[in-house]
């Protein structure tokens, strides 16, 4: 053992022993230290590995809604275009379909009209309508029914400075009051029936001084555009 420094010497021994104790204590108070400080880096690793794991299932969750949400409107859009494109469709299809007045329509026109036997109507189809002579001879008829009195014969012809749509009645301005309303019952009915039948979408009537004072000028433009 004289390996070792001052193994012989009592003085040696005793500042040697005291340094090693004092090493000792030193040591276990850092293995101490460092074990403490160990379990508290390993309790703060594992706060952070569950603060980024929720932080990453957080944004995964949001980029997840983000792509729904993204996916619903573009479903929605899809679904939007795809009504757009069915009822363009449903519009070219009617725009080929000539119109006619159904059973109901006629029998529902002769019940408002038939009391007012006796009015006189003009009908005229502007070129515009393809499909105006059947729909014109059902108005013939049913205004017959009705008793009133319509030119047996249909006029044609192009209409000028106007784009007719759908069905119109005019009268001579000189039926209107001077608030330039018309009041005239067979008139009024008539227009009323077209709405409430969806032969005319809203109430108008027009005027034009060439027409024949108490004659009712019935006109068939082309098929109304899809709504």
């Amino acid at each position: 053992m004289a390996l070792y420094p001052g193994w012989d010497s009592l003085d040696s021994v005793r500042t040697w022993h005291t340094v090693f104790e004092i090493s000792g204590i030193v040591f276990l108070a850092l293995l101490v230290g460092a074990e403490i400080l160990a379990f508290q880096y390993g309790h703060r690793k594992d706060e952070l590995t569950a603060i980024a794991e929720s932080s990453a299932e957080a944004k995964r969750k949001s980029e997840a809604d983000a792509a729904e949400a993204r996916r619903k409107v573009d479903v929605d859009t899809l679904q939007k275009r795809l009504a757009e494109a069915d009822k363009k469709v449903a519009g070219l299809q009617s725009q080929n379909v000539g119109r006619r007045l159904s059973a109901d329509q006629k029998a529902g026109l002769v019940l408002a009209l038939s009391p007012f036997k006796g009015q006189k109507v003009f009908i005229f189809c502007s070129t515009a309508a393809w499909d105006c002579t059947p729909f014109a001879i059902d108005f013939l008829e049913t205004f017959k029914q009705a008793e009133w009195q319509p030119t047996d014969v249909i006029r044609y012809g192009i209409v000028t400075g106007a784009d007719v749509v759908g069905v119109e009645v005019l009268v001579n301005p000189k039926m209107a009051n001077t608030a330039g309303q018309v009041s005239t019952p067979s008139v009024i009915t008539l227009v009323e029936m077209l709405v409430r039948l969806n032969l005319m979408p809203v109430a108008v009537l027009g005027t034009m001084p060439e027409i024949e004072e108490g004659t009712i000028y019935f006109r068939i433009g082309r098929i109304p555009p899809p709504k």
